[in-house]
């Protein structure tokens, strides 16, 4: 059985890796952005960018953050 202690560790460890996913996904949207930007700029872009973005179910977090990237 996993002690209190460990689950906190594991759970802190497992909040880690979602902030630093959050922070690329941040990073990545300024540089979308910038890029929607600089083509705008230059012509008519009529057209809309259209993601399919897997939704996390609150398991399998590695997995998860694998599709993401």
């Amino acid at each position: 059985m996993e002690s209190m202690n460990d689950q906190n560790m594991r759970t802190n460890k497992e909040l880690l890796e979602i902030k630093q996913a959050i922070g690329g996904m941040k990073q990545r949207d300024k540089e979308l952005d910038n890029y929607k930007g600089e083509s705008s700029a230059g012509g008519d872009n009529s057209g809309e960018l259209t993601l399919d973005f897997p939704r996390f179910s609150g398991q399998d977090l590695k997995t998860w953050l694998y599709k993401v990237d």
